[in-house]
């Protein structure tokens, strides 16, 4: 029994605040400061290199509807086959060399390739990209090019829909640079100047032809646009990119052909109108590999890359601006006047969309 007389012992406790905060060393604090400055110009720099490519992949883009003007032939498609092809070749040592390093750093990557989730992502890429070019260039023959883009430009739209219904978070910001990119392009497609150009003679067909094969089909070529652009960015953090790129513009050129052999009745032949190996004709080779180069490396792929920087809805918003980059390549060239205001309010309407969109998802990916 214990002694009611004999004084308890006090046992001193250590303060818990000490456990909770406990002291730093001032070389640590340093070191962290030290360390955070060192990620600030490495971020900064991957930002310069992803709006870069998003400047060229716009340029690029606009162009594409200015080769096809040029490339007159029979069989429509097999421009945009050889595009895809050459595309995939001179993307093809890069991607060895990207291949072989990741191999020499895991030599069991190879199993990680084997994914079928990739494949999948990389096929339903590859067909959304073909519907979303094909239906381009479908619709520009049969529909103002201002009206063309317009439509085909709608995939911003749709990717927010997407994001919506999968349950990702919607930002405020990015539901109003949305809207307000829409509104954009509405006004590119009123101005006069710009909706009046075409690459055809619309008078010969009836409104009820543009309206199906012109305005619709660029709209469904949107939806192409969308899956494209979603499934890039779902693979380009685990899939070697180069490596992705070439195969997906592989698979996309032999799409291509195969809907221009089934639509289009183009041969096994050097034909220039019909011929699937008329690439290697004189009269088309050069205008190939210039198409290649500024609309399949400048445009398809840079896309591509720019989905590993930048979320698909901003990519797709700076992809309104088409229109406009396209009417000032035209009115260069002195097949237009200059573009009139609408096309400027217009502009002006989707720069800011594409700012307030791109500050809201950085400030989201800092919290």
């Amino acid at each position: 029994m214990s002694n009611p007389h004999k004084p308890e012992e006090v046992v001193e406790q250590e303060p818990q605040g000490e456990e909770e905060s406990p002291l730093v060393h001032p070389l640590e604090i340093l070191a962290k400061a030290s360390s955070d400055k060192k990620k600030s110009p490495k971020k900064l720099g991957s930002m310069l290199i992803g709006w870069t490519v998003l400047f060229i992949s716009l340029v690029g883009g606009s162009c594409s509807g200015l080769f096809y003007y040029y490339m007159q032939m029979e069989c429509q498609l097999i421009k945009n086959a050889w595009r895809l092809f050459l595309t995939s070749l001179m993307i093809l040592p890069f991607a060895l060399i990207e291949l072989k390093r990741k191999i020499d750093t895991d030599p069991n990557y190879l199993q990680t390739m084997k994914d079928p989730k990739y494949w999948k992502a990389m096929i339903i890429g590859s067909l959304g990209h073909t519907t979303w070019s094909v239906g381009l260039l479908i619709s520009v023959n049969h529909t103002t090019m201002a009206h063309a883009y317009l439509f085909h430009s709608m995939h911003m739209v749709i990717i927010a829909f997407m994001k919506f219904f999968k349950g990702a978070s919607l930002l405020r910001e990015e539901i109003l640079g949305t809207l307000l990119a829409t509104f954009g392009s509405i006004f590119l497609a009123m101005d006069h100047d710009v909706g009046s150009s075409s690459i055809v003679n619309l008078a010969a067909q009836s409104p009820l032809e543009r309206f199906l094969l012109g305005d619709m089909v660029s709209l469904l070529s949107a939806i192409g646009g969308a899956l494209f652009f979603t499934k890039t960015h779902e693979i380009s953090q685990g899939f070697p990119t180069y490596t992705r790129v070439s195969i997906m513009s592989f698979m996309g050129s032999l799409i291509v052909a195969t809907l221009s052999i089934t639509f289009e009745g183009a041969t096994f032949s050097m034909d220039p109108q019909t011929g699937l190996f008329a690439l290697l004709t004189e009269r088309w080779f050069h205008l190939a590999l210039l198409h290649a180069l500024i609309s399949g490396l400048g445009s398809y792929v840079c896309y591509q890359l720019s989905t590993k920087y930048f979320d698909p809805l901003l990519v797709s918003v700076v992809c309104a601006a088409e229109p406009v980059v396209s009417a000032l390549l035209v009115f260069f060239l002195g097949w237009q006047s200059f573009p009139g205001l609408l096309t400027w309010v217009g502009f002006a309407v989707i720069l800011p969309s594409v700012i307030i969109i791109s500050i809201a998802q950085n400030q989201n990916q800092n919290k």
